[in-house]
């Protein structure tokens, strides 16, 4: 190869191209290259060995973590009813699918709720026509013209009662995919071969129908609840919950209401889910993630297209900057001792089988590598152990030949319990590393729950007993990586659990908020059951 003459060291003016193909060439130019060549060298050996580091961790990952394509998909809550139907079966099948087809949905958008009035009441008409017993003696309060607030007297009206959460709206369907089209009309409420379609099925019409038919069977067969029992019915979860349980929650507190213990949806029993493990484990959410919104602004002078600047003063650049840093450095996981989700592996340890048994019961010595590959496990596993950064909106320029004088992005923080508002605005500070990134914690955000203690709560006991009588499966405490509407009941219990009786894989999953939502009537006849379980055995026994 040809040697060029340098009117510039080229460490200097920075032409390293220019002798890619000869290392040896920078040796020959100066000291400060040939220092240079040497922190090159230095970085490609670090990236090398952080390489082969990675595609072992991944390797060990995929090994010992179940693949969830190995497990059963016609199982659990989409499992196909062989032969005819019951009639409890075809009972709830029916009122789940009118149920569906009130469109109750919720939109960001306040102007697109107008016909989700009408709708609302039309699901009022629907419950109180499929439960008459319950709403013959019990009839619910309506809080704020359409949520719904049950309240049952118990046996024990000396002892603290207890609330069942659901909530009656659903968020939109849209059927304009072309890969992931519906396959039965979202508000259709199908009923095929079993299985119950449409939008509502598993978020969250199915455990409106589950509590107030356990509770119209208890009426029906001449027995009260052990305890006090609140059904409270929001309908606007899914646009924050304000008009609905946070109003539920005003009136619950003007009368110094407690409750012994508060079950919502949440967490589910899920399959593939523990690694090693591949039936089912009923996750009990004792705290929910909390979330952060924030805004990042960047202002510079902007100008015309045609002569942009050669520094890096363009808004558009410097915060894609940021963008990148912040995507690529995660939050730091945490995996400590006390930890949620290392207590959920813990709690089950001897309940599994070698080698997870014995790996779950040494996380003193082998928790910092484990940390590790569920961070390379699958997204859930990494939610679980982190506070999340996604990038969720992005504006800048107007015009195609001018550089816009702001730009503004918007990042969605998941909370870990772990984690504060402070210390998550302090992180992003940190590694932007940019003073002309301006980062503002915006209005509404949330921090993460308060944990309920799973080892002295008579509701995470009889959640357990419940699961294990109607299912069968193991139960172990877990973070809720959604947002519920306990978020307006923390003050009326210090024992809040988030879980929804249904099994499914991590598969399964991807019908929340999506597409082909779907739940088969033995999985709604369980959840009856279940609900039972704990209306009628809620004791201190």
């Amino acid at each position: 190869m040809a040697t060029k003459d340098f009117t510039l060291c080229t460490f200097i003016s920075g032409e390293t191209n220019l002798i890619s193909d000869a290392p040896d060439l920078l040796k020959k130019c100066c000291p400060a290259c040939a220092w240079k060549e040497e922190q090159l060298h230095q970085v490609k050996q670090l990236k090398r060995q952080s390489s082969t580091t990675e595609m072992l961790l991944q390797s060990v990952a995929n090994k010992i973590l179940l693949p969830p394509s190995r497990i059963d998909e016609s199982q659990g809550l989409v499992k196909k009813v062989k032969g005819p139907l019951t009639k409890r079966q075809i009972r709830y099948a029916s009122i789940l699918s009118h149920a569906i087809q009130c469109r109750t949905v919720s939109h960001d958008d306040p102007s697109l709720n107008l016909t989700k009035k009408a709708e609302l009441l039309k699901l009022h008409e629907l419950l109180k026509g499929s439960f008459p017993t319950l709403y013959r003696k019990h009839p619910p309060e309506i809080i704020n013209h359409f949520s719904l607030l049950f309240k049952i007297p118990g046996e024990k009206k000396d002892k603290n009662p207890i609330m069942l959460c659901a909530h009656l709206d659903v968020v939109p369907a849209s059927t304009n995919n072309e890969d992931n089209k519906w396959e039965h009309n979202p508000f259709s409420g199908d009923i095929v071969d079993g299985i119950v379609w449409g939008r509502g099925a598993i978020d969250n019409k199915h455990n409106v129908v589950g509590q107030l038919g356990a509770m119209e069977e208890i009426l029906s067969s001449g027995f009260l609840p052990k305890r006090t029992t609140y059904i409270a019915m929001g309908h606007d979860e899914e646009i924050l919950g304000t008009e609905g349980a946070q109003q539920i929650a005003k009136k619950l507190e003007e009368e110094a209401v407690t409750f012994e213990f508060i079950l919502d949806e949440g967490t589910m029993c899920v399959a593939g889910v523990i690694p090693g493990y591949s039936e089912p484990v009923a996750l009990i959410g004792c705290a929910e993630k909390g979330f952060m919104n924030v805004e990042l602004t960047v202002t510079g002078k902007g100008g015309h297209s045609s002569m942009p600047p050669i520094y890096d003063d363009n808004p558009i650049k410097i915060m894609s900057k940021a963008i990148v840093k912040l995507e690529s450095k995660p939050v730091p996981a945490h995996f400590e001792k006390g930890s949620l989700f290392r207590t959920t592996l813990e709690y089950i340890a001897n309940k599994i089988t070698f080698p997870f048994n014995i790996l779950f019961s040494n996380f003193w010595l082998l928790g910092p590598l484990f940390k590790h590959l569920l961070l390379r496990a699958s997204s859930g596993a990494a939610a679980s152990i982190r506070t999340t950064t996604a990038v969720t909106k992005i504006y800048g320029g107007k015009k195609m030949n001018a550089l816009p004088s702001e730009v503004k992005a918007y990042i969605n923080h998941r909370v870990h319990p772990n984690d504060t508002f402070e210390s998550i605005l302090e992180y992003d500070r940190k590694v932007i590393n940019d003073d002309r990134v301006k980062l503002h914690l915006m209005k509404g955000s949330i921090p993460a729950s308060p944990i309920s203690n799973h080892r002295t709560s008579t509701g995470f006991k009889l959640i357990q007993s419940s699961v294990e009588n109607t299912f069968g499966f193991l139960c172990a405490p877990n973070l809720c990586i959604g947002n519920t509407d306990t978020r307006w009941y923390w003050g009326l219990s210090e024992s809040i659990f988030r879980f929804s009786p249904v099994a499914l894989t991590m598969k399964g999953a991807s019908m929340f908020h999506g597409f082909n939502e779907r739940l088969g009537v033995d999985a709604l006849t369980n959840m009856v059951d279940f609900y039972r379980e704990i209306i009628l055995n809620c004791d201190d026994s």
